[in-house]
């Protein structure tokens, strides 16, 4: 599994070396998005890039190296217990590739093997909210690419449950981010693909926009919820002729 680039930028520092042996969430590196004129776009601020499970890293650029957009920064192998779907109480391993497809943007794949955990049932709270986050997101991005409002209601829900699902896990606050920016998004996507009707802008349009703002407060790093807050931001004058009150 190969992790590009979502931006231009510099390797700042690296938390794992080439070859090892990470688990998830671990940190292999720490990167600064920059512009074209290689000047930082986050303030300066590292972007820190975890290990989405376990596995073997392979790194290929080095520390204060410079890359372009789209270009491989490292590969992760995944230990060959992460392999596999989930039975009874083992979902963890299927949740972990779920979270490795989404880093590379497959968004496909990472939205069936969250159903594939979330069909499981699993007792564990954390792991229910995950899976939930992850598929409201995969869900935003296959709906909006393909002009489908069903699947974005779907995301737009499974967004709500994973904020009801939050409360009773122990994850860091930070984490709860993902799933308001996935509301965000979907309300997003269906105002972008022309999908929201007139009469749903004054309820749906603020709850995208708040939803978005929380991303970005509680993980000011995530520039896909800046980037989408922004846009959201721009149909503001829209959404008040519709009747949505800010």
């Amino acid at each position: 599994m190969t992790y590009r680039a979502q931006f231009q930028g510099k390797l700042t520092a690296l938390g794992a070396s080439n070859g090892a042996s990470v688990t998830r969430g671990q940190l292999i590196a720490k990167v600064t998005w920059t512009d074209e004129r290689g000047r930082p776009t986050t303030g300066g601020t590292d972007v820190a890039i975890t290990a989405p499970a376990n596995g073997t890293v392979v790194i290929f650029v080095a520390p204060n190296s410079q890359f372009l957009k789209g270009e491989p920064l490292f590969r992760l192998d995944p230990d060959e217990s992460s392999k596999g779907a989930p039975t009874g109480g083992d979902v963890r391993p299927t949740l972990e590739r779920a979270i490795a497809a989404a880093m590379q943007n497959n968004w496909q794949y990472a939205g069936q093997l969250c159903k594939e955990v979330l069909d499981a049932h699993p007792t564990d709270p954390s792991i229910e909210f995950i899976a939930l986050k992850y598929r409201a997101l995969a869900l935003g991005f296959v709906g909006y690419q393909a002009g489908d409002r069903r699947l974005l209601d779907e995301a737009l829900i499974e967004g709500r449950r994973a904020l009801t699902a939050f409360p009773r896990t122990s994850e860091p606050k930070r984490n709860v981010a993902g799933a308001y920016a996935a509301i965000g998004n979907a309300i997003g996507f269906m105002i972008a693909n022309d999908l929201l009707r007139s009469d749903e802008w004054r309820t749906l349009f603020p709850e995208g926009y708040a939803a978005l703002k929380k991303a970005v407060e509680l993980d000011p790093d995530d520039s896909q919820a800046r980037k989408h807050l922004g846009i959201m931001g721009a149909a503001i004058p829209v959404a008040k002729m519709n009747g949505a009150k800010l």
